[in-house]
């Protein structure tokens, strides 16, 4: 079954080497859904959506963190990533790094976002660099920009539209091969301090839509969870938390019918500025 699995992932090697579909920037579904909310935020929400820097609180922060996920319990399979975030009163600054793979076939990539606060607005801005390495073959990079908004309706409601990858380039051996694009249009509601809930419609280039359901509930000061779907496979995920201070950990899980589970784990640093 392990070889199978691995095999489907890596399917058409090399003919597909240089046709994958574009990797977000965050990799775990439990990761990155509070963009939407000034009460859940961390620093996997800012490399998520660079825009989210801008709904910042007014004293701003500093915020880190790294976060591992084994897909479907391969080594072959594993992503980590890890992320940093520098915020002021009105915008914002990411830097990210990820890495997916093992040592014959690997994808990285490092990122800088960012946002910018203009009232009832948020505006942000991701670029990258990705790079593929596989034994045998020589490894090629590229380069992606990513774009965002977000915009304040109520007090309690926010909603934003982003493009991950807005201008795909041609790289490869015979540069005629390129990421593609990712379409996301999303909204989430505060329903009380403890408790938010999200939704995203997402749209990657010849591929269906996707549906990311999520709610995030706050049991008491120091554990927190979250639960969601992603309707494109029928994969629901979950995250428990414990923060105490400064420090936040989270374990993560998601589920494929076919493939099977997903554990992660997650830890982050909070440092707010102190007026």
């Amino acid at each position: 079954m392990r070889e199978i699995i691995v095999l489907c992932a890596f399917a058409g090697f090399p003919l597909v080497f240089f046709a994958q579909s574009y990797r977000s920037p965050v990799s775990d579904p439990a990761l990155g859904s509070g963009a939407y909310s000034v009460n859940y935020q961390d620093a996997f929400v800012f490399a998520a959506n660079p825009a989210a820097l801008g709904l910042s609180t007014e004293q701003g922060g500093t915020s880190a963190g790294i976060a591992a996920r084994r897909r479907f319990m391969l080594t072959e399979l594993n992503q980590i990533n890890a992320v940093a975030a520098f915020r002021r009163r009105n915008a914002g600054l990411s830097v990210l790094l990820n890495y997916a793979g093992f040592s014959e076939f690997n994808e990285s990539s490092a990122g800088i976002g960012f946002g910018r606060n203009l009232g009832k607005l948020s505006l942000g801005m991701q670029l990258n660099y990705h790079r593929l390495v596989a034994t045998g073959y020589d490894s090629y990079g590229t380069i992606s920009a990513d774009l965002s908004l977000l915009w304040q309706l109520t007090e309690k409601l926010r909603s934003g539209i982003q493009v991950i990858n807005a201008l795909p380039r041609n790289f490869g051996p015979l540069k005629d091969e390129k990421y593609s694009s990712i379409y996301k249009m999303g909204i989430g509601y505060e329903a009380s301090k403890s408790c938010y809930l999200s939704a995203e419609i997402l749209k990657e280039t010849e591929k269906d839509v996707n549906v990311f359901l999520s709610v995030h509930y706050q049991f008491a000061s120091e554990f927190f969870g979250r639960i969601g779907l992603n309707t494109d496979v029928g994969s629901p995920f979950f995250a428990a938390g414990w923060q105490k201070r400064k420090l936040r950990i989270l374990v993560t899980g998601s589920y494929h019918a076919q493939l099977g589970f997903s554990p992660g784990l997650m830890i982050s640093f909070e440092n707010p500025k102190k007026d």
